[in-house]
């Protein structure tokens, strides 16, 4: 079943290294959690230890964010971050309305591949995907076969990354 996506304001042009700050940013949008239009730097003001938020300043400048990072900031403002180490579903299709889907995408540059990360917003029958992809033109449709080899190309020592992102429950 095809879900509508929801007026979400998707910045585009966005350095690769700053993608993983960006989706996580969207998904607090997306969930409810931070204002539509609020500044992304936001969630890393909220990671409260300097240590942290100066290493996540780092892989902001070089490199991008680890899983580690996308942990701590998700912790910081009321989220949840997982990522799967077994994939056996189909990491495109959106399996709950309680989530937010994250994929990351490699794209040849030169002789390397640059990594990002992406939120799969419409599956449109599993056919055809709508992402928010802030390195490319912001919202953007990918088929079936664009996107299974943009995401083979995303994986790091052959290891393919998906991941979500929930609010965290504040009734306990």
């Amino acid at each position: 079943m095809s879900r509508t996506v929801r007026d979400l304001v998707v910045p585009s042009g966005v350095p690769a290294s700053r993608s993983g700050l960006v989706m996580l940013h969207l998904a607090a949008v997306r969930l409810g959690l931070v204002e539509p239009g609020s500044q992304t730097e936001l969630l890393v003001k909220n990671a409260t230890d300097s240590k942290i938020r100066k290493r996540i300043e780092d892989h902001l400048a070089r490199g991008g964010l680890t899983d580690g990072d996308l942990h701590r900031l998700a912790d910081a403002n009321g989220m949840f971050f997982s990522r799967s180490t077994k994939i056996d579903f189909d990491p495109f299709e959106l399996a709950s309305d309680g989530w937010v889907q994250v994929l990351r995408l490699g794209r040849k540059a030169n002789d390397d591949v640059e990594h990002r990360y992406v939120i799969v917003l419409d599956d449109h029958d599993l056919t055809q995907f709508t992402l928010a992809d802030p390195n490319r033109n912001g919202l953007v449709k990918f088929t079936r076969d664009e996107l299974t080899k943009a995401w083979r190309l995303g994986a790091k020592k052959g290891v393919k990354w998906v991941g979500t992102v929930s609010a965290r429950d504040r009734q306990k």
